[in-house]
């Protein structure tokens, strides 16, 4: 803290109501046209400042952005970028409302103002529920760059508390459908739900023709580029493709020690065999039902086992993917910085005056 204080308007060490009720105060002693909030876990991805507040400048008619959704380890390697994610009132209503990132959403101040600030009701689903009343006074357009990074880490309050998030999300929504103007009623009719839900893949196929006429346009680095303020339609991006591992062959050796379960099983039930046989040599049925059954037994117990290394090969695999496509869209966000004139701003106490 003493490193960035010179960076730093104010700092309230004291007692709170919770973590909206903390971050209500910090906003209040805040001046800023542009606000956002980053919590300890979490990072700002190098010259995401710079991009957000060209954003608000470009587009005056912009009242709230997010990025591209993206995760970290616990030691800060980039694991996952997401794809760039259309979303509108609309949308959120009819259960595609899963996630806005926190780490990568920024809004003007009027805009919180008028939706009232964070609602220290909730114990966990604050930043869900501003969302649902920002909703209620301006689109949310997405920008397809990297902005926030929230970080994945064993203990942390956002799985801790995941069932609850859940249960408040419910609430939200359900005064939401409750509340909702009846000009958007009638605008959202054939597409709200009776109850608070959740779209599955087939089900948000079959809405997305409507869903995306009511989309709002996306944000792009190639148009701050240009400093033109023509926003583009929503499209699909961020598919990337990654170079497949390369196959190796096995050797016997190599295959028997994968599968040396499945050889234990099958001795074991060897060695029963013969000394059934030697024990009762003229019980030639009883013998053929033992040596099919546990002959079996040994097989669905090597499948299994197969199975679950497959499994988990495929998960370590997809994990890979995901890895190296993400520290592609890092590689390609810092050429974008280049090309826009933005100098990341360094990890050092630079006595420089923050954006906000």
């Amino acid at each position: 803290m003493e490193l960035y204080r010179n960076n730093v308007s104010k700092i309230i060490i004291e007692a709170d109501d919770g973590h909206a009720d903390a971050l209500n105060k910090g906003f209040a002693h805040t001046d800023g046209n542009i606000m956002g909030w980053i919590n300890s876990d979490d990072v700002l991805l190098p010259g995401s400042l710079a991009i957000v507040a060209r954003i608000f400048e470009l587009y005056p008619e912009v009242e709230w952005i997010t990025g591209l959704p993206s995760t970290c380890d616990e030691s800060g390697n980039l694991t996952y970028v997401g794809p760039l994610k259309p979303w509108s009132q609309a949308r959120f209503l009819c259960g595609d409302h899963l996630w806005i990132q926190q780490e990568s959403t920024f809004w003007r101040r009027s805009l919180w103002e008028r939706a009232g600030g964070l609602d220290t009701h909730w114990k966990v689903a604050n930043d869900f529920d501003l969302w649902a009343r920002f909703f209620r006074h301006a689109s949310l357009h997405s920008v397809d760059t990297l902005l926030g990074c929230f970080r994945v880490r064993t203990g942390q309050r956002s799985i801790q508390h995941r069932a609850l998030y859940m249960r408040e999300v419910d609430q939200i929504l359900t005064r939401e459908l409750n509340e909702l103007a009846p000009v958007k009623r009638k605008a959202y009719e054939n597409l709200l739900p009776n109850k608070p839900t959740f779209l599955d893949s087939a089900e948000r196929k079959a809405l997305e023709p409507a869903l995306r006429k009511m989309d709002p346009p996306f944000i792009t680095l190639a148009q701050l580029r240009s400093d033109t303020p023509t926003l583009f339609n929503p499209v699909s991006i961020g598919n990337y493709e990654i170079e497949a591992a390369p196959v190796q062959s096995s050797s016997l050796k190599d295959t028997l020690m994968r599968n040396w379960r499945y050889a234990l099983g099958m001795m074991i039930v060897g060695i029963c065999v013969v000394a059934a046989a030697t024990y009762w040599p003229d019980s030639r049925v009883w013998l053929a039902a033992g040596l099919g059954t546990g002959s079996a037994l040994s097989v669905s117990i090597a499948l299994a086992l197969k199975t679950r290394r497959i499994i988990n090969a495929l998960i370590q695999s997809i994990k890979l993917i995901e890895r190296s496509a993400a520290r592609e869209a890092y590689q390609r966000h810092m050429m974008e910085l280049e090309l826009m004139n933005i100098k990341p701003t360094p990890n050092t106490n630079n006595n420089k005056k923050p954006l906000s």
